[in-house]
């Protein structure tokens, strides 16, 4: 038991060091909000209508559904929608 502690330690640390700061999550959820917004104006629609929000929210579920699908793809061991061959 006490042997495989060093690798339980160095794989925990291994995920420590992998996962994104939330200052690195707030810079990518902006980033995303900002291509939503300029492909809502490339629309047309006017920031504050009813229709640019509509429009920011279609792209919000968009965006979750494809995380959805990707997510239970890779359970199956399907590739991400993204990696194409």
């Amino acid at each position: 038991m006490y042997r495989l502690m060093p690798i339980l330690v160095a794989v925990l640390l291994g995920a420590c060091a992998a996962a994104h700061s939330p200052e690195e999550e707030d810079a990518a959820r902006a980033a995303v909000a900002a291509a939503d917004e300029a492909k809502c104006k490339s629309y047309g629609l006017h920031l504050g209508t009813r229709e640019f929000d509509d429009c920011m929210t279609k792209l919000d579920d968009q965006r979750a559904r494809a995380d959805t699908n990707d997510r239970a793809g890779r359970l199956l061991g399907r590739p991400p929608s993204w990696a194409t061959f």
